[in-house]
């Protein structure tokens, strides 16, 4: 359950937010999407206050100014933490001698299937909520991203580092299933409409022989430390997938 004081920081969170939105042409609907969340945060309402949090970040789209628009999206994931603290033990991220899982010699979609597997992941595939998905110029790198992640204290369950042919028959094998590849294509298109260009974009990578790191992230910190410790290695992109929105966090 929610403290007062949590619910008082999503509100100065919120209130800070707004103030630098307003007066803004293009940033009205998400500035009332905000003050309305920021309303029901205050009467401890956080239901309502998370659906407008989703709603100003759908909206986030027609802010012209990308910082405002990365400032937006940090500051909901912030709040929507928040909001669903997670359970879980905080990871200590103290060394430790594990290896992370290297891909095997003989790509399987299967083995995506099986660690998507859970309730935080919607169709029960590819809409990976609670994850960061990092993409890099080879298979070398993700593992050698992997590795990373597993000194730093991530459990062999948390990630994995998959070739770009295994991700490639992985999306084929969604497209296949025309109601499956419906109801993904709708929830991309229902966050933001340029969205449902990002599996075109894994698929295009993939093709180029690129590899792939998955990392189960279920709040703001875990999420920013991934991407502190991918990013020296230089990946091609890297997004955050909660429920409702996707942090591009490159």
């Amino acid at each position: 359950m929610q403290s007062q004081e949590q619910f008082n920081s999503g509100t100065e969170h919120l209130d800070a937010l707004i103030a630098r939105l307003e007066g803004r042409a293009d940033s009205e609907l998400v500035v009332e999407h905000l003050q309305t969340a920021a309303a029901y945060l205050r009467g401890a309402m956080p239901d309502e206050c998370e659906h407008n949090l989703k709603l100003a970040n759908n909206d986030s789209d027609t802010l012209a100014d990308n910082e405002l628009k990365g400032e937006l999206q940090h500051t909901v994931a912030e709040v929507m933490e928040l909001l669903h603290p997670p359970s879980s033990h905080r990871r200590s991220h103290r060394p430790k001698t594990a290896e992370a899982p290297a891909a095997g010699a003989k790509a399987s979609p299967k083995r995506l299937d099986a660690f998507f597997h859970g309730g935080d992941v919607k169709f029960g595939v590819f809409y990976p909520a609670k994850h960061v998905v990092a993409v890099f110029p080879s298979l070398k790198a993700a593992e050698a991203a992997a590795k990373a992640l597993s000194l730093a204290g991530f459990e062999l369950w948390e990630v994995i580092a998959v070739p770009g042919i295994e991700v490639r028959r992985f999306l084929e094998e969604i497209r296949e299933h025309h109601t499956l590849w419906s109801a993904l294509m709708t929830e991309f298109s229902r966050i933001i409409d340029t969205e449902a260009n990002l599996v075109d974009d894994y698929a295009r990578w993939a093709r180029l022989g690129a590899g792939f790191l998955i990392a189960r992230s279920a709040t703001v910190e875990e999420a920013e430390g991934i991407f502190e410790r991918v990013k020296p290695l230089d990946p091609l992109a890297v997004h955050w997938f909660m429920p409702g929105y996707i942090r591009h966090m490159m």
